[in-house]
């Protein structure tokens, strides 16, 4: 198997680009729906960092989740052998990008590539379906529909993957602590979802909380904005009580809001098609839809924030993966500590308790 690794210069005289960001599309994407927020960051960075947008799971991106992620991983290691002063790393993923993504960082640290050899500074999922939709789940005809129209990965999202076998569905699987818990390794991991307009993900999904923050309410807060405007969700986050989890979906979401996301909500300035301007997919009809949004991701990237959360990432080893069990007796994960935990009022985080094996 060949991968898309670029021509690697020998001019001294540039800057060593240690920090390697990997955006990685959807279903369907091009590594080319990328170009717009890959210019952007490097500008913003002052081009210290090392920007790729791999193009191993273009035209292939219906494999399935599993899969699409080992190309990914395949990829990073074959970059990272032929540039060894790459020591940090951060993921972009849009839409089912982002789902790959989560598979990645798992895969990356059972390969002891994080943080032994890569320190993990950001995570980023753009508008991503981290739970199963009502209308995905099980063998309805929608279900049957995604299966037929996106293959193995319409299968993972519809979690009929595992049917006829003892496994856990793939979206299942990914919400447990052997996942999870490499993502509390990075810096800084953060969601962005519009709160309409978005037809693929809807808000909840991609930002992870059971609150749909409402249009109405939206329009109300900011009526004197410009838009496309992205603004930080700060509402409680309420996990699902045990005895109330009866679906998959719960389980999901339980396990993942249990981590410290930093959620950005999205009002997009035109219907329908907020799902590819929020990355400027387009760059003729997206980029005064989705301009204001990508300049917010990449501000994550302004060296002197860069150079913070740099210093900061040396404490995210695997010795801070204890958790902590406040007065209640919920185990909350350390990150979560000193992070606006008077919005986290949580109910039950089980699945976090003792429990920092990875695979």
């Amino acid at each position: 198997m060949t991968f898309d690794l670029p021509f690697i210069s020998t001019n001294n005289s540039s800057p060593v680009k240690n920090h390697l960001v990997v955006l990685i599309h959807g279903v369907n994407g091009k590594g080319t729906d990328f170009d717009y927020i890959a210019t952007e960051i490097k500008l913003t960075a002052n081009d210290t960092l090392d920007v790729q947008q791999p193009l191993c799971n273009q035209g292939v991106s219906h494999d399935g989740i599993k899969i699409c992620a080992e190309r990914y991983l395949h990829w990073i290691q074959n970059y990272i052998e032929l540039n060894p002063h790459i020591d940090s790393i951060s993921f972009i993923g849009h839409s089912l990008g982002g789902i790959y993504a989560r598979c990645l960082v798992g895969l990356l640290h059972h390969h002891q590539i994080i943080p032994k050899v890569l320190t993990p500074i950001y995570f980023i999922a753009l508008s991503a379906p981290h739970i199963t939709p009502d209308w995905h789940m099980g063998k309805t005809l929608n279900a049957k529909a995604l299966k037929l129209i996106i293959g193995q990965s319409g299968k993972d999202l519809a979690t009929t993957d595992a049917i006829g076998s003892d496994n856990d569905p793939i979206l299942l699987e990914l919400s447990k602590p052997h996942y999870t818990n490499v993502l509390l390794l990075f810096t800084k991991i953060m969601t962005y979802a519009n709160i309409r307009s978005d037809p693929v993900v809807e808000y909840g999904n991609a930002n992870l909380t059971r609150y749909h923050y409402c249009n109405h309410k939206a329009k109300l807060k900011f009526k004197d904005v410009k838009l496309p405007y992205v603004f930080e969700h700060e509402d409680p986050i309420e996990l699902i009580p045990q005895h109330q989890i009866n679906s998959i979906q719960d389980e999901m979401l339980n396990n993942l809001m249990c981590l410290p996301w930093t959620r950005y909500a999205i009002i997009p300035s035109r219907p329908i098609l907020a799902h590819a301007d929020m990355i400027v997919r387009f760059k003729k009809h997206s980029l005064k839809h989705g301009k204001r949004i990508v300049e917010h991701i990449a501000s994550h990237f302004e060296p002197h924030i860069l150079e913070h959360n740099d210093s900061a990432s040396t404490m995210n080893t695997d010795s801070n993966l204890s958790d902590y069990r406040n007065s209640t007796g919920v185990a909350i994960p350390s990150q979560i500590l000193g992070r606006n935990l008077d919005n986290f009022r949580s109910h039950s985080c089980d699945s976090y308790r003792t429990n920092n094996t990875f695979f």
